[in-house]
């Protein structure tokens, strides 16, 4: 089954079997409760762990391709919430020589108005592009922050740069089974290594592929895919917007809408609730209440994306009590998605929130009398994790072999990180004076900070540099480091499109990220010209041959990528939810990380640095590890976390409880489908349109047929046939989000 990532297969095999048993629960009545009961075997919760593989099922279920139909992009406008403090200049790269052309336009006809999927064409051949990339490789190099953890380090050893790696994540030195360093899918990578140096450097003579050529016309088909790989999921404003505004158009009307700042929601929550008990539990709700209702969809999946790549824990002990800490730190995210790399770092490094996460608040200077040493735990995450990795790449993200950086760079950056404490005059203190000092960056206290040269790689912070001037100066030499761009441009590819991107694709992105500046099919400029520019960066990614060519995706066994629970969850919920806007005179929805705990993803809930997956992770003994590639999501994907999927889903969707689990929130809206209920080939296919881009195979699509007509509404009338109508719906939801083409992404 060639047109069928590893990946989804795997995960396809155990949902043809749940699909089965939804089928089988929703016609005679028994709940998802019964279902996980008589299912008990399939896995067992105690021995389920991250990186532990679901049962296979022999069953297959071949997708079917989507078709890409051309249209014409609109002109880019781009808008950031604040500019840039700071600009600086690159050269104008030469264009690639080693990257496919775009592909022939082929018109194809608008969807007809019964929503069924476009025909599928045959896929233009890409030459000279590798069909996968090799794995990112990301390793621990100290065991997750502890949230209490005091403000003064104890004076340990230094700890290397690069520790022994944990299972199924190579270090830079040794290789692992499950993750080859050099699988075959990067045999276009010049043969001789690029030579790097740990120091920033000009970018190389590469500029962003073009896009596919104007199109004519967005298919609904089309439209949804691009919906689920740019926001929290599509609604039918959004379909109709993608498609009048075309892929670009809706890019740059989206990066002009303003943000709704979490700390001004809270200040008029805590006017009305005083009680920080319950004051605390509003934030979970403020991420569903955006991603949900906001407006401003894409700057939403980007911050959710830089919460993964720069990760923090809500419900550490300091940002539970002071909610504004953890609201100040979003709000840097969604200020900067489209604005710098470079910013959203300097401020990551002086947020409060962050300084008590990975122990640099506090932190101080060098003291020989007393044995005190400067803390090396955000020195080193910045690096390894933010910014170059622990391995040199080349331009288009594969590893070509040495240490990016050693114990000693580390020693060295740590100086850079200290002095810096909460404002109001409250160094030493581990938890802010009061509201100000919690929602305000830190401030440097000269007494404490490190007032020597400071040597890191390359680099050389002056000894007359002032705290703020040495984070600064220090994140901008980490942010031009040649490694950075391929390192941050491939990870985001894999939040938004695809998780093993071919190093062309990286290339391209990497261009737009360092020249800042991308330039779309309709000839408009994205981006400042600025080293980092996150709106260049993001337009390159979602306008890319790669993402946009759904004929090539569908029959390119390496592209795609499972998705996660969060991303699930939220389109259903946007699917199916009356977008008014958000009332802020309301409060946001509470108690959600309770209904949603089960599913291995709560938001703001990392379980440590590395998120909830690493983007390097390789399923053990799997069909992806033998193919060389990676597959992030499926590391918490377990036989307990598919069940508590389906349960939480069984929840919302059925929808009968929510008052009284206080989520009343996710209160759906059946009206569309329910329009449909009489026709159980017509409510199918709008599902399979509107949810799943048209790629349910006629397997799945049978099922959910033979699911709604499971009930009958023969001689039924008034509630009766009402409810048998709502039924029909639900069972119908059950057995599609339950299946491989709702949780994988093509």
């Amino acid at each position: 089954m060639e047109n069928c990532i590893c990946s989804q297969k795997i995960y396809r095999s155990f949902c043809a079997t749940i699909i089965v048993l939804s089928l089988s629960a929703c016609s005679d009545g028994v709940s998802v409760n019964d279902v996980e009961t008589n299912t008990a075997t399939l896995s067992d919760p105690t021995t389920s762990g991250p990186g532990t593989p679901v049962p296979i099922i022999t069953t297959e279920i071949t997708p079917a391709p989507t078709t890409s139909s051309p249209n014409a992009p609109a002109p880019i406008i781009t808008t950031d919430i604040t500019p840039a403090p700071t600009t600086s200049t690159s050269s104008t790269p030469e264009p690639i020589t080693d990257t496919p052309g775009a592909p022939e336009p082929t018109p194809s006809e608008p969807s007809a108005p019964e929503l069924t999927p476009s025909a599928p064409t045959s896929p233009e051949p890409i030459a000279n592009e590798a069909s996968a990339p090799e794995p990112v490789a990301i390793e621990p190099s100290a065991p997750g922050p502890i949230a209490n953890e005091s403000s003064a380090p104890e004076p340990a050893a230094i700890e290397p740069s690069a520790p022994e790696p944990p299972v199924n994540e190579p270090s830079a030195s040794e290789p692992v089974a499950n993750e080859p360093s050099a699988p075959e899918f990067a045999a276009i990578e010049p043969s001789a290594p690029e030579p790097i140096a740990n120091e920033p450097s000009a970018p190389e003579p590469t500029t962003a592929q073009p896009a596919p050529p104007p199109l004519i016309n967005i298919s609904r088909e089309e439209a949804v895919r691009f919906l689920v790989q740019s926001s929290f999921g599509p609604t039918e404003k959004d379909i109709s917007d993608v498609q009048s505004l075309k892929y670009d158009g809706w890019i740059a009307e989206q990066m002009t809408i303003r943000p709704v700042f979490w700390l001004d929601r809270l200040e008029g929550i805590r006017e009305r609730d005083s009680d920080d008990n319950a004051f605390r539990w509003h934030l979970p709700g403020l991420f569903w209440e955006g991603a949900i209702e906001g407006n401003d969809q894409l700057r939403q999946r980007v911050a959710w994306a830089l919460t993964q790549i720069i990760a923090n824990n809500v419900v550490s002990e300091v940002n539970h009590a002071r909610p504004e800490l953890f609201a100040y730190y979003f709000d840097i995210f969604q200020r900067h998605a489209f604005g710098n790399y470079e910013d959203i770092l300097y401020e990551v490094s002086l947020s409060p929130s962050m300084g008590l996460f990975l122990t640099h608040i506090n932190n101080e200077k060098e003291n020989l009398e007393t044995g005190t040493v400067p803390d090396e735990n955000y020195a080193r995450e910045i690096m390894q994790l933010f910014t170059i990795g622990l391995v040199n790449l080349n331009s288009g993200g594969v590893p070509i072999g040495g240490d990016t950086y050693t114990t000693e760079d580390v020693k060295g950056l740590a100086k850079v990180f200290t002095g810096l404490g909460f404002s109001n005059n409250s160094f030493g203190r581990s938890s802010p004076r009061d509201v100000d000092s919690s929602r305000s960056p830190m401030v440097g206290y000269p007494d404490f900070h490190e007032f020597t040269p400071k040597r890191f790689l390359t680099a050389n912070i002056s000894d007359t540099n002032s705290a703020e001037e040495s984070v600064a100066e220090a994140i901008s030499y980490l942010v031009k480091h040649r490694n950075t761009a391929p390192f941050i441009s491939k990870q985001f590819i894999q939040k938004l499109v695809t998780a093993n991107p071919t190093p062309a694709y990286v290339r391209r992105v990497s261009a737009a990220f360092t020249t800042g500046r991308f330039e779309t099919p309709a000839g408009d400029v994205v981006g400042t010209g600025r080293h980092g520019d996150m709106a260049a960066m993001i337009t390159a990614i979602l306008l890319d041959e790669n993402a946009r060519n759904a004929t090539r995706a569908t029959n390119t066994a390496t592209f795609g990528k499972a998705r996660e629970p969060v991303l699930r969850q939220s389109q259903w919920a946007r699917s199916f939810k009356d977008n008014q806007g958000r009332n802020l005179n309301e409060d946001p929805p509470i108690l959600l990380q309770q209904a949603i705990n089960d599913t291995g993803q709560t938001p703001l809930h990392a379980r440590s640095v590395f998120s909830f997956f690493r983007p390097g992770f390789v399923l053990p003994d799997s069909q992806t590890a033998e193919a060389g590639l990676v597959s992030p999501e499926m590391q918490i994907l377990t036989g307990s976390t598919v069940f508590g999927y389906l349960q939480t889903m069984s929840n919302l969707i059925v929808a009968t409880q929510l008052e009284a689990q206080n989520l009343s929130f996710f209160e759906p809206d059946y009206r569309a489908p329910l329009a449909l209920a009489n026709d159980a080939e017509q409510l199918a296919d709008y599902l399979n349109s509107y949810m799943v881009y048209g790629t349910l195979t006629d397997e799945v699509r049978t099922r959910v047929i033979n699911g709604i007509n499971a009930t009958s509404i023969q001689g039924l009338s008034g509630e009766e046939r009402q409810n048998a109508l709502r039924n029909r719906v639900e069972t119908a939801l059950m057995i599609l989000i339950a299946s491989p083409e709702f949780n994988s992404q093509r």
